[in-house]
């Protein structure tokens, strides 16, 4: 009598996710979303955003609050700041060519069907600060003024003859004319200097490789000679002035 063996193989089941595609389903999606964007006036900048099945969909720019449209004719006032290109997969491009303090806003990419849809992207542009001064605030305190500027994120370094000393977040003023003024304090112990030196302020604007330096001379006379505890000779001047008297 023949004898049947049953082999039982394991069955293992896999657990996989498939997401089912409608080939006829037109509804648009977002692929790129537009980028807040931190530029420097004067320089130029391009926000881009795409959109999936863009077939039939048109892709629109604005300006704040949809007051302004960038994509249709944009006439003599704004043909020569912005530029619109599009290509044929549903890509937008919105290119500022040279940002002013009237970019400092925000920007709307829509595309528009049956749903629009908009995303937003916030423009900040650094106006660079005209002139910067060092003055004295005190026999130990310095303060540091950068005027007729937009700061964005800003740093102020001290550092004396190139070393850091100080570094600090400064405090900006609005102006009567919409610029700022930031300004930062610092003190320095004089009676650690027997030469001259000299302290520099280094205004660092959003961590971009453009700043501005303002320099101010430490004397020896006014760092070290006249310190707590350090020898003032007046007898020679005195001795001039008397000698001076004299002869007139």
């Amino acid at each position: 009598m023949e004898k049947y063996h049953w082999l039982q193989i394991p069955f293992i089941l896999a657990a996989v996710n498939v997401v089912m595609v409608n080939a006829t389903d037109s509804v648009a999606y977002w692929i790129t979303l537009p980028q807040n964007f931190t530029v420097f006036a004067g320089d130029a900048l391009t926000l881009t955003c795409e959109v999936g099945n863009s077939s039939g969909v048109a892709i629109r720019w604005f300006r704040k609050d949809f007051s302004t449209s960038l994509s249709d004719n944009l006439g003599d006032i704004y043909e020569n700041l912005y530029e619109v290109t599009s290509t044929d997969f549903g890509q937008s491009n919105l290119t500022i060519k040279t940002a002013s303090r009237n970019d400092n806003t925000t920007f709307i990419c829509s595309h528009i069907r049956a749903n629009p849809q908009h995303q937003r992207a916030y423009v900040n542009v650094i106006i660079p600060f005209d002139s910067a001064e060092i003055t004295t605030q005190g026999h130990n305190k310095f303060s540091c003024d950068a005027t007729r500027g937009n700061p964005g994120a800003i740093r102020m370094l001290w550092k004396i003859d190139g070393v850091e000393v100080s570094s600090a977040d400064p405090w900006s003023i609005e102006t009567d004319d919409g610029n700022y003024t930031s300004s930062s304090i610092c003190e320095i112990d004089h009676g650690i200097h027997r030469n001259d030196v000299t302290l520099t302020c280094h205004i660092i604007q959003s961590d971009q490789v453009k700043s501005m330096i303002a320099s101010f001379t430490l004397k020896a006379s006014h760092a070290g000679a006249n310190r707590v505890g350090a020898p003032v000779i007046q007898m020679p001047v005195i001795a001039v002035m008397v000698i001076v008297a004299t002869i007139l």
